[in-house]
């Protein structure tokens, strides 16, 4: 491995950008999880661009706010590097691969009423991204070994990611509070104004959507716009925001919506770019595209707005206690993630192998992420082809 990827300048180029973060958009597989360790190998890992423990605390940060955590974290990383423009230029590079296999995939649904089967391929991907994750987790274990506060933080939010996901975001909250309340800098009368220190800000960019209710009374790009200003939890949470609209509309029947659901999640990237198979449904190719720019808008304000407050705020004592608990947890919940989908791993031959192999591939850092998992796909379509045992 170069010494360029071992330690890289403060500043990237605009075409940098959008190479990395496009090659990432169109290998990132396995869902929100998978995706943000896949940019913690890259470029905390090799590149170098940030260390752990900033890393860690901007991922907490993004799990406070509206918006896909992943999308939110590429356009983060975006913005350390070259600013407002390299916001855009990250996460629009890393969305787009997403956006079009979603789109094509759309297509060819209402052409023929079904999408061409993705298994084998995923077969041979799902158990790298459980080492993946796994290895993530491990890396960013810091913030939740400092103390036995911490410990008990990471091991609730372990237990909650398993045993009631939806409860996620406000068991990481719920962190973040606990330890600015343990903390030297936590008295009384700074815990609301550090709670509300973060999102606050934030909160009005998103009242104009609050206001948008009626679905009948709303284009397709208001629509989407209040599901991408209210996304807190996760991409699926993208279900209950946009498929009542969606059905309401006459755009799709709950079925379809289900259909545009798995293809959003077989699909590399965020799952929220179910939205460009629901616009694809509303009014075609242009359908698509406007419902792909505003579910991800809000995104964009929250991340750029984000990363300013973290730069401003990041010599405050106060909130760097509320947001290493809170990374303290996040900790817990990507570990908790990890078993999730080791659990869900069908039990073969190749699930096994591709398991062992992936620990020492991606342990020792001989390939990057992106490269492995085209690997692994690759290895579980020659291994169905072949008609080896299931």
């Amino acid at each position: 491995m170069s010494s360029e990827h071992e330690s890289e300048p403060g500043r990237s180029s605009l075409a940098g950008l959008l190479g990395q973060f496009g090659r990432l958009g169109a290998t990132a597989f396995g869902g929100p999880a998978a995706h943000v360790a896949m940019m913690e190998d890259e470029f905390v890992q090799r590149r170098r661009w940030l260390d752990r423990d900033t890393f860690a605390r901007a991922l907490a940060a993004t799990n406070l706010v509206p918006g896909p955590n992943s999308t939110e974290m590429a356009i983060h990383l975006g913005y350390r590097r070259r600013g407002v423009p390299g916001a855009i230029a990250s996460g629009s590079a890393f969305i787009l691969p997403a956006a079009l296999a979603v789109a094509v995939l759309a297509w060819a649904y209402y052409q023929w009423g079904t999408t061409p089967r993705a298994d084998d391929l995923f077969a041979g991907i799902r158990p790298a991204v459980v080492v993946l994750v796994a290895l993530a987790a491990w890396r960013l274990r810091g913030p939740a070994q400092r103390n036995p506060l911490a410990i008990a933080l990471a091991a609730a939010a372990f237990a909650i990611t398993l045993l009631a996901p939806r409860w996620e975001v406000v068991a990481l909250l719920g962190a973040g509070v606990i330890a600015l309340l343990a903390s030297e800098h936590g008295p009384r009368q700074r815990l609301q104004r550090a709670i509300v220190a973060l999102p606050a800000p934030l909160l009005p960019l998103a009242l104009p959507a609050l206001a948008v209710t009626l679905p009948e009374a709303v284009p397709i790009a208001l629509i989407h716009l209040k599901a991408g200003a209210l996304l807190f939890g996760g991409g699926y949470v993208i279900i209950p925001l946009l498929e009542p609209d969606a059905v309401a509309q006459g755009w799709l029947t709950e079925s379809q919506f289900l259909d545009a659901i798995a293809i959003g999640q077989a699909t590399p990237g965020p799952i929220v770019t179910t939205a460009t198979f629901v616009g694809y449904a509303a009014g075609g190719w242009w359908g698509a595209l406007i419902a792909t720019v505003a579910i991800f808008a809000p995104a964009f304000v929250f991340a750029i707005s984000l990363g300013r407050l973290l730069d401003r705020l990041s010599a405050s004592e106060t909130l760097r206690a509320f947001l290493d608990g809170v990374a303290a947890a996040v900790f817990g919940a990507i570990a908790g993630a990890a078993v999730v989908l080791l659990m869900s791993l069908e039990a073969n031959p190749l699930s096994g192998a591709v398991l062992v192999a992936s620990g020492v591939v991606l342990l020792r850092s001989l390939l990057p992420s992106y490269a492995w998992l085209v690997i692994c796909g690759a290895t579980g379509l020659l291994y169905h082809a072949a008609s080896l045992p299931a």
